[in-house]
């Protein structure tokens, strides 16, 4: 997210920008640290915790906007830790001004079907690991710096942008 979000700044005008989760079946047994469902099916690597604020990141980007969910995804990921996600994203939230009865009523009612979303996609994709970014779904590969990202994405223009020439 750090490597990206020059990349977002740069070119949130000439590209769109979807972040996605890796969403596993039964991690490390299943259960409800790790999972969402009695079936085990939709599990974060990092417990539950991770789990639901991938939820309520999903639920900012689709209910707020993508400039706020780079906010608000560098801001977790600076002030609040996977251990303690739940107690802390409501003060991150509103200290950049987002609508957190928005985020709780989307997380309520529709995470399942978001991460069941996710879930399909890390599936079609074969992700097994994160970061895993994809430039109109071709597999990115050549580091995870801004720079990297930002020459990948430009390469994937037809007809590149000016920004494409910024160094970042």
């Amino acid at each position: 997210e750090e490597g990206i979000e020059p990349v977002y700044q740069l070119l949130r005008d000439k590209a769109d920008f979807n972040p996605k989760y890796v969403i596993y079946s039964n991690y490390r047994g299943g259960g409800p640290n790790f999972c969402l469902d009695e079936e085990n099916n939709l599990c974060s690597m990092h417990g539950i915790q991770e789990l639901n604020q991938n939820i309520r990141e999903a639920c900012v980007a689709k209910h707020i906007g993508m400039a706020e969910w780079f906010e608000f995804a560098l801001a977790m990921n600076n002030e609040c830790t996977y251990q303690n996600a739940d107690t802390c994203w409501e003060a991150v939230a509103e200290d950049l001004g987002l609508d957190v009865d928005t985020i709780k009523s989307c997380e309520e009612d529709e995470g399942v079907e978001l991460v069941a979303e996710q879930k399909e996609l890390t599936e079609l994709f074969s992700v097994t690991g994160s970061p895993t970014v994809f430039i109109d779904g071709m597999r990115h590969s050549s580091g995870r710096e801004p720079e990297n990202y930002k020459d990948s994405l430009c390469a994937a223009f037809d007809d590149a942008p000016s920004e494409c020439e910024t160094v970042l």
